[in-house]
Formats: structure tokens, C-alpha cells, sequence
């Protein structure tokens, strides 16, 4: 890339570089590309992309590079100018610069750090003092990551040695999760692997951490872990990954069988070993349903290597004969990946013919399959058969054929079938009828015309509650092009039937409606009536609020569903929460000690609402001020939760500190470390301060006193350790009591 920019900078100016060498070009823009790397890292940072005069002079005077002898410096084409005008040398000098991409102030970055680290002794410190500080800071992750390819590529051990040695040096992330993504990237851009001095000693380490996390309840570690793996195929190929894994697969129950192919998924391996691939595969005749899904879906993330006669004909023979549904779904859904190598004529055609089988239950299946793929088998036959279909004398098969048709999209979208499907809501079949308002569903804004609209207005009375929900959801599908005052009023009346699914769907239609379903009257209305003697009334009106809560929420509102948390009736507090989780940041209005201890209630019991409670949480959890007015036991006891994780998502580590700082109470040190984990900040330290590397920024805080500097010390070391963080673990970590234990019991 930059012998190219130089060339095409050289070329501009009319001088010859055909015949020069890469070195030669170089060397005739031996000024301007140093400009480049220290204008880039100065900007790098400093955190900035719009790189001011100031930084542009100090750039130049550097590098001694001036526009007098490189009039056509602001030319090279990496540099671009906020303002385009250009009437003098004056003016190009006090103007802000930004590089076209990030990704070439990141390269020129590296680039100098790269030539300093070749540098005299005193420039080449001051880099590995750069380097040691900031090796956790995110925003340079992409240049330290450039660096280690640079140095890789060059023939200068000492230059690869310093760099490698720097990165690897104290002070260390506390956390660990940091460290170990830094290590990883670094090692993936080094092009010879044997030159790390340390390589089988770390992807051991990976191996390890991979092995003794693998099975947690809490998944943060994969959060953390499997991206920067997937962007590292040589360290996720290596055979000693490849052998944890195979072991993990061959050597564990049946429960343990399901996390590591669900790990495996999640890896996106491109190029698979064999060994991998065929353990994977062996997995989908496993006795257990679940494991047979979970093999379906590790196949369908894997690359092109899967796509052989033997995994194809495999995963063909699973989706149309596996005995459990959701196992012929993944397997549909895994073929669906693998593309146009799946649907060639050979198959398309077993599909066909497998749509006219004299079994009901085969050509059942094969609907489904057909569904599964969607628009990569709908060819003209497929959907001709389909259209057949929908007058077979079985029930299954014309209920697995609406839905292959609605899967279909835009290209079956065709007058016939959908005025196939309207003539079917009179099916005597419930079934049939409920999968004919699926169809028309998946059809989209196609089939919202007002002959159909009317008709499913009608179907809204429908005898069978599964139909009159369906009938609800395929008009919230419509959104406003079905919003007029006299489906408005059914839906409304709908709210009263006596399904929860039905007045569910029918809450939905109202909240894809807009505002115009979301009236003050409405909305008093249901204020009134989340007070009423019947439990089926007050659940419906906190299903409705919370479909209309995140456009109207107010605090009479939000103070009235929090008071519902402590109805009698579960479906009431389950509605409760789900619209408390909808109204975001509003909600942390009455962030109060009590307010979470409710809503912590109902995310530890374990019910289908349990995620709303913790969506409620997390939005009010949305600044510093909040948090800090909570107890810390509170909030500690969100940790061991089961979806602390999504609770404490956006809480930064470097809030958590101040707060534990500024009120020296080391009861926030459990919910400190938590989140620093959960967040992936790297977080070092030294005897005078901490600093906490999170996403976007870099933060400094001293320590208020020598006891809490070394209580949160040891908590962080304690949690590295038993989560397999720590490359110096000793044996007998295990044993130690420390203040972390209860949040590492939970990850």
C-alpha cells in the first residue's frame, strides 16, 4: 500500500519510478513519509482525527519536511482538508487535515512506531515507554496490531525482540481479558509464528483459559474471547486449539457436548481441519436432540470446507428425516448458508420430488425445507409445487407450504398465491387458517391490500384463539398502512378476548401502529384500569403500555407499573416488567434502593419475564449519578444475577472506581471487577494510581488510601486467577479466600 501511494505521489510530479525498486521509491520520499507517521501518531495520541495546525507544524518542523522543498506534500493521497479551498501555501498550513480512512492513520502510526523501535537508543525508548503505557488503550488496538505485522515482515531481530518483549512486560492487565485479545491479534498479524519466543506457551495459556471457562454458567468470557478468535484463524486452526476442542467434544456428557459446539459456531471457523470437521459431523447421529442441532448449526458457520457431498448429503438426510423439528430447522438453516454449492439442479430436484411423495409426513418435511432456504430454491417449479400444495388433503403439508410461500419473499409474492391464501382463511382446518395469516405475514406490505385488511378484520372473531392471534399479528405486520379508525377500534376491542395470546398480538398490532394508537385518552384509560379488580384487565393494560411506553412514557406511568410488581397475579408483574423494559432511560427516573430490589425479585425467579426485569435494570443504570445513589450491596447483588452481564453492560469500569474512590467503600469493589470483565477494560496499576483502559477512553484516578490500593489489588489478581487469566498463576490459588470469590463463582 505505501509503495503504491508513493509511486502514484511520484508520478504527479512527472518524475520516473518504473524502474526503481521499492526501496528506491522510498528513498525519493524519505521526507514525506515520515511526515505522514508522525503527523498520524501524534494524532493517534492524542485520541483526534481532525489534526489541527498546530500538530501539521509540529509534524513538519519534526521532520524537517517543509512546503518549500515539497510543494506538493498535502498531495500524496492519504490527506484530505476540511476545507477544500487552496489559494496558497500560507493557507494549506492553517488548515485541519484528516486521513481519508482510520485505518491509514493507524498504519502511518505504526509505521513510526515501527522506525522508532530501528531508531537510535533514546527515540527507541521513548516508543517502548509509548508502547507499555497505552498497549491496552482500544483506540490503538489496530496500530499495535499493524506493528507486530511490521515488525514480522522485517529482518531486524532486536526491532522484534523489543517489541514483543514490551507488550509482554509489566505492568500487566489486573483484568486479563485485555492481555489475552492483545496477545492474540499480535500473534495472528506475525507471519512466522516460530519466531515468538513464547508462541506454544500462549496458545497453551489460550487452551487452558478456553478449557477451565468453556462450560460457565456466565458467558463473558466468550463475549470477550471468540471475536478476536475468529479474526485469528491461525491461532483457532493451531493443533493445539484444535486438540482442546476435539477433546472437549470426544470426552464430555451430553450437556457439556452442546457448549462446545456452540463454541465452535461461535469461532466461524473458515478452514476447518479435518479431524475438527469430521468430529463435528459425527456429532449430528448423537443420541440427543439438542446436540444434533447444535452440530447443524457449527456446520453452517463453518467455511467453504463444508461444503463437500458428504456434510451436504448428511445435513439434506437430517432436514428432511430428523424426528425432532428444531434439529431439521438447523439443518435447513445450515444448508440455507452454504449457498448456491446446495442448491444445484440435483437438489432442487430431490425437492421436488420428495413435494410428491406419497408419505404426508415426507412431503411435509420437504416444504419445510423448502421454507427453511427461502429465495435460494425458489425457482418457478419449487414454487409451482408449492402452490399445489396448498390443496393437499393433509392438513401439515398445506400448513408447511404457507409458510414455505411466506419464506419466500418478493419472488412468490404473486396475486395467485396470495389470493390462494385469503380463500384459505375459510379453511375448516384452524391449522390451515392460522398458517394461511402466516403466509400473508411473511408476504409483507404486498398482501395489505383493503379486501385482504377487511378479511382479517373479520378473522379478528375468528372461533379459534390461534387464528384470531394470528389474524393480529399479520395487521401489526402492516404497520400504518392498516392504521384507520375502524381496525383501531376492533384491536382495541380485541384487548378484552379472552386469550392472553390473542390481547398479547393485539397490544403488538397497536404499538406497530404509532402514534396514532397511542392517545391521551387511550393512555388514561389504561392508567385507570392497571388498578382494576380483574387480573386479566390489569395485565392487558401493562401489555398495552408497554407497547406504547417507550413514545409516552411519563412518570405517573412509569411509578404505576413499578407498583404493579407487586400485583398477586404473575402475568401482571411479568407485563409489568416487559414494559418497564421498554421504556428506557426514563425509566431512571425512580431508580431507587427499592425500585431494584423489586425488579431484582423478579429477574432471580427464573420466569419467561425475567429478561424484562433485566432490561429495566440495565436502563436505569444509564448514568454515574444513578448508580451512586444505590447501595453497593445492591448493585453487588446484580452480579451474581443470571443476566448481570446484560444489567451491567454499559456501566464503565472507570465510573465504578470514582464512585469506590470518592466514597472509599471497598463494597463496590465486587461490582468493579465485575464490570471491568464484563466491559473487557484492561485495567493496570502502580502504587500511585490505576488506569482503566475501557472502549472508547483512558482514564487516571489516584488511590485515596494504601488499603484500598491494596484490596483492589488483590481482588483483581484473585479473579485472574481463578479464571485461568494470569500467566504466572500459582498452585495455589485456588485455595485462597479473597473478596472476588463470589464474583468469579458466576462466570
Amino acid at each position: 500500500m505505501t509503495e503504491w501511494l508513493c509511486r502514484r505521489y511520484l508520478a504527479k510530479q512527472n518524475i520516473q519510478h518504473e524502474a526503481s525498486g521499492k526501496n528506491e521509491v522510498y528513498e525519493c520520499c524519505r521526507d514525506e513519509l515520515p511526515f505522514l507517521e508522525t503527523l498520524a501518531f501524534n494524532g493517534m495520541k492524542k485520541n483526534i482525527i481532525i489534526l489541527d495546525p498546530q500538530l501539521v507544524e509540529k509534524a513538519m518542523k519534526e521532520t524537517r519536511c517543509s512546503l518549500k522543498d515539497h510543494p506538493h506534500l498535502f498531495n500524496i493521497g492519504v490527506l484530505k482538508s476540511l476545507d477544500s479551498r487552496s489559494t496558497g501555501n500560507q493557507i494549506l498550513t492553517s488548515k485541519d487535515y484528516y486521513f481519508v480512512h482510520l485505518s491509514f492513520q493507524e498504519y502511518f502510526a505504526a509505521r513510526y512506531c515501527f522506525n522508532a523501535l530501528n531508531a537510535p537508543t533514546a527515540a527507541s525508548q521513548t516508543v517502548i515507554e509509548f508502547i507499555n503505557t497505552h498497549k491496552y488503550d482500544q483506540h490503538l488496538a489496530l496500530v499495535f496490531t499493524f506493528v507486530s505485522g511490521l515488525v514480522s515482515e522485517s529482518d531486524r531481530k532486536p526491532c522484534f525482540n523489543a517489541f514483543w518483549e514490551t507488550i509482554q512486560a509489566k505492568p500487566l492487565d489486573l483484568v486479563g481479558i485485555r492481555h489475552m485479545q492483545l496477545l492474540i491479534t499480535c500473534i495472528e498479524e506475525t507471519s512466522d509464528k516460530s519466531t515468538i519466543s513464547r508462541y506454544t506457551e500462549l496458545v497453551q495459556w489460550i487452551g487452558k483459559y478456553i478449557k477451565h471457562n468453556i462450560f460457565k454458567k456466565d458467558k463473558i468470557i466468550r463475549q470477550h474471547l471468540v471475536p478476536s478468535l475468529q479474526r485469528a484463524q491461525s491461532i483457532t486452526c493451531d493443533q493445539i486449539i484444535i486438540n482442546v476442542l476435539i477433546n472437549l467434544l470426544q470426552h464430555g456428557d451430553a450437556k457439556n457436548t452442546l457448549e462446545v459446539l456452540l463454541f465452535i459456531r461461535d469461532l466461524q471457523i473458515s478452514n476447518p481441519p479435518s479431524i475438527l470437521l469430521n468430529s463435528v459431523v459425527i456429532a449430528l447421529d448423537n443420541g440427543f436432540k439438542e446436540v444434533r442441532g447444535n452440530a447443524c448449526q457449527a456446520l453452517g458457520r463453518m467455511g467453504e470446507k463444508t461444503t463437500t457431498n458428504e456434510v451436504i448429503n448428511k445435513l439434506v438426510s437430517v432436514a428432511l428425516e430428523d424426528a425432532t423439528l428444531n434439529v431439521r430447522i438447523n439443518a435447513c438453516k445450515a444448508l440455507g448458508v452454504m449457498g448456491e454449492k446446495v442448491a444445484t439442479n440435483q437438489f432442487i430436484n430431490k425437492l421436488v420430488s420428495a413435494l410428491r411423495d406419497e408419505d404426508w409426513d415426507v412431503r411435509a418435511s420437504a416444504c419445510e425445507v423448502v421454507g427453511m432456504m427461502g429465495e435460494k430454491v425458489a425457482t418457478t417449479e419449487v414454487i409451482n409445487k408449492l402452490v399445489s400444495a396448498l390443496g393437499d388433503e393433509d392438513s401439515s403439508v398445506r400448513e408447511k407450504a404457507y409458510e414455505a410461500l411466506g419464506r419466500m419473499g418478493d419472488k412468490a409474492a404473486m396475486t395467485e398465491v396470495i389470493n390462494k391464501l385469503v380463500n384459505t382463511l375459510e379453511d375448516e382446518d384452524w391449522n390451515v387458517r392460522q398458517k394461511a395469516c402466516e403466509g400473508l405475514r411473511m408476504m409483507g406490505e404486498k398482501a395489505a391490500t383493503t379486501e385482504i385488511i377487511n378479511k382479517l378484520v373479520s378473522v379478528l372473531e375468528d372461533e379459534n384463539k390461534d387464528v384470531r392471534a394470528s389474524a393480529c399479528e399479520v395487521l401489526g405486520m402492516m404497520g400504518e398502512k392498516v392504521t384507520t379508525s375502524e381496525v383501531i377500534n376492533k384491536l382495541v376491542i380485541t384487548l378484552e378476548d379472552e386469550d392472553w395470546n390473542v390481547r398479547e398480538n393485539a397490544n403488538e398490532a397497536l404499538g406497530r401502529m404509532g402514534e396514532k394508537a397511542a392517545t391521551s385518552e387511550v393512555i388514561n384509560k389504561l392508567l385507570s384500569t392497571l388498578e382494576d379488580e380483574d387480573k386479566d384487565v390489569r395485565a392487558s393494560a401493562c401489555e398495552v403500555l408497554g407497547m406504547m411506553g417507550g413514545k409516552v412514557a411519563t412518570s405517573e406511568m412509569i411509578s404505576k407499573l413499578v407498583s404493579a410488581l407487586e400485583d398477586e397475579d404473575w402475568i401482571v408483574r411479568a407485563n409489568a416488567c416487559k414494559a418497564l423494559g421498554v421504556m428506557g432511560k426514563k425509566a431512571a427516573n425512580i431508580a431507587t434502593n427499592e425500585v431494584f430490589r423489586k425488579l431484582l425479585i423478579e429477574v432471580n425467579c427464573n420466569a419467561s419475564w425475567s429478561w424484562d426485569a433485566a432490561t429495566a435494570l440495565n436502563n436505569m443504570l444509564s448514568t454515574p449519578a444513578v448508580i451512586s445513589h444505590l447501595d453497593p450491596m445492591i448493585v453487588s447483588d446484580v452480579c451474581l444475577c443470571k443476566y448481570a452481564t446484560a444489567i451491567l453492560e454499559n456501566v464503565s469500569a472507570d465510573e465504578l472506581i470514582s464512585i469506590c474512590f470518592s466514597s472509599k467503600n471497598i463494597d463496590w469493589l465486587r461490582v468493579v471487577i465485575f464490570c471491568a470483565l464484563c466491559n473487557g477494560a484492561a485495567v493496570t496499576a502502580t502504587e500511585e494510581k490505576v488506569v482503566i483502559h475501557s472502549r472508547n477512553k483512558t482514564v487516571d484516578l489516584c488511590f485515596p488510601s494504601l488499603k484500598l490500593h491494596h484490596e483492589m489489588i488483590k481482588a483483581f489478581s484473585d479473579q485472574a486467577e481463578q479464571l485461568h487469566l494470569s500467566l504466572e498463576m500459582s498452585s495455589e490459588a485456588s485455595n485462597k479466600p479473597n473478596i472476588a470469590s463470589s464474583c468469579c463463582n458466576i462466570c
